[in-house]
């Protein structure tokens, strides 16, 4: 029942060697490559079009997550009122003064989502790791993340969306302003 999607946007690296190589032993790993630059939003809609599923676990490449991350996401699930699931994201600092500025900024911001999670009014994910249901997944528009367009959408549906602070994921902040700025701007 489970079917891994990795998108492919024109990568420069080994992605989508590395991905042929695990798709050839095991059947349920498909390589998807899109058809100019994309962007994240159109490699994730061109995911979706190719899913099966009922429900989506959108990851980035390089966020680690825990083995049993479906499990633990589906659990919340179980709730028909809850319609996307997002994780608390873990993020390793480097010593530097963006590294520390984001740092704090994100503890804030969990904060924050954890409380609107609680009070049932959350309307924000994390891009790293978050679970929707196929039928509320609308096509996301290229100039938005899904990380804020998603969680609005299922709210608008009727649906909840909560995170799981047991649902934890790791990544890593840029620590310069120019890897800020890449990370935030399309180039």
């Amino acid at each position: 029942r489970l079917e891994i999607l990795v998108v492919s946007d024109h990568s420069t690296d080994a992605t989508e060697k590395i991905v042929s190589e695990f798709a050839r032993r095991d059947t349920r790993i498909h390589l998807l490559r899109t058809p100019g630059r994309a962007g994240k939003s159109g490699a994730q809609n061109l995911a979706v079009e190719q899913a099966r599923g009922e429900v989506f676990l959108f990851t980035d490449a390089n966020t680690r997550t825990q083995p049993d991350i479906l499990v633990q996401m589906a659990a919340n699930l179980a709730d028909p009122r809850v319609g996307l699931v997002t994780a608390a994201v873990v993020f390793g600092q480097p010593d530097t003064a963006v590294g520390k500025g984001q740092s704090l900024y994100w503890r804030y911001e969990l904060f924050i989502r954890r409380q609107e999670s609680d009070l049932g009014i959350l309307a924000h994910a994390s891009g790293q790791a978050l679970a929707i249901r196929r039928e509320l997944f609308r096509p996301l528009p290229l100039f938005c993340g899904e990380d804020g367009i998603l969680p609005k959408d299922v709210r608008l549906q009727g649906y909840r969306v909560v995170l799981d602070p047991k649902v934890v994921v790791f990544d890593t902040m840029p620590d310069t302003l120019e890897g800020e700025l890449r990370a935030r701007i399309r180039m």
